[in-house]
């Protein structure tokens, strides 16, 4: 017996330690996995993307809410030059729940396609005068290029390829972005929480956004760029991050930030809160153009449509923090 004992208690011991420094989940490793994963999706079955801001008032005084952009559907970025999607926009101008302009989108390779669902007057107003028709029920569509360009920005027209933005990805090495704070990971509900901080000592966020232009423009970035890309990557590197990761599948559940707004002379202005839930990654997601839509293209122009055209708006991608909401309104009420 005590030979036995002298041969397996010293295997019990060399597999304890094997585990315990090469196979034990760790922070670390969760949050290397799930970016390393991440990187390679290629489809997300069910995604709900949340974006509200808040921000000071003029004088200084207090909080309101800024505008607010939500997204629930599905996506395809097989290709991550024309990111497809298919779900539910919806937008408030005001930042309030009950104040969201709602409609049904489809974002194909080529088009973008909408249903509207719940929006103001002067929205209707405008698809009906310019189609000629009746809104409800019916889908109208834009040449997807030229509602980027004369909507929103010409900036998101890509001119790289998938494979450009593909290569420039895998060399950023999404996982050396972020280390978890302060080592601490959490179980909820069989799944591993954690909250994160950027880590720009390991690795140039700046140089990673930088080389993600430099693929999507398929040229140098311009002096305002680079400018545009260190701002963001100063609100990021300031911004309190949480999330999710599934135990099993070493994905991320739930990606959540609180950023601080920067204006041109690097004061905070006010918060960007963004919260992203998925799940059903790289599971087939086909997303086609809606047949019988109206073309909209001819009639886009400086003057229209109303409201819940989110110009301006930047997706940055609900653990609601429904206390920002409420501290802001509280603070604006008489």
């Amino acid at each position: 017996m005590r030979r036995i004992l002298l041969i397996v208690v010293p295997l019990i011991l060399i597999a304890a330690g094997v585990w315990w420094f090469f196979l034990r989940l760790t922070p670390e490793k969760a949050l290397k996995a799930a970016f390393e994963n991440f990187s390679r999706v290629e489809t997300i079955k069910n995604v709900r993307i949340t974006t509200w801001d808040v921000l000071k008032e003029s004088g200084g005084q207090g909080l309101i809410l800024g505008k607010r952009l939500s997204f629930s559907g599905s996506l395809n970025m097989s290709d991550p030059s024309r990111v497809m999607a298919t779900g539910t926009i919806g937008y408030s101008k005001t930042g309030k729940i009950e104040d969201m302009e709602i409609a049904q989108t489809a974002l194909s390779a080529d088009r973008a396609a909408f249903k509207l669902v719940n929006v103001r007057g002067g929205t209707e107003e405008w698809f009906a005068e310019n189609s000629g028709t009746s809104t409800e029920d019916r889908w109208f569509d834009f040449d997807r290029n030229t509602l980027l360009e004369k909507k929103l920005s010409p900036e998101w027209v890509a001119v790289g390829d998938g494979s450009d933005l593909r290569s420039a990805i895998r060399e950023i090495g999404l996982d050396a972005w972020a280390v978890p704070k302060e080592g601490i990971i959490e179980d909820y509900n069989g799944r591993r929480v954690m909250t994160i901080r950027p880590d720009p000592q390991e690795y140039s966020i700046e140089r990673g956004f930088v080389s993600l232009m430099a693929a999507w423009f398929l040229r140098d970035p311009t002096d305002m760029e680079i400018h545009s890309a260190s701002q963001a990557v100063k609100s990021i590197n300031e911004g309190d991050w949480s999330v999710i990761i599934d135990i099993e599948t070493e994905q991320f559940l739930l990606i959540q930030g609180v950023l601080p707004l920067f204006d041109e002379d690097d004061n905070a202005y006010g918060r960007r809160n963004v919260e992203v839930w998925m799940s059903g990654f790289n599971v087939p997601v086909a997303i086609e153009a809606p047949e019988g839509a109206v073309d909209m293209t001819p009639f886009i122009d400086d003057a229209g449509p109303g409201t819940f055209t989110p110009a301006g708006e930047r997706v940055l991608p609900p653990l609601v923090p429904a206390e920002d909401e409420r501290d802001a309104e509280s603070e604006t009420a008489p």
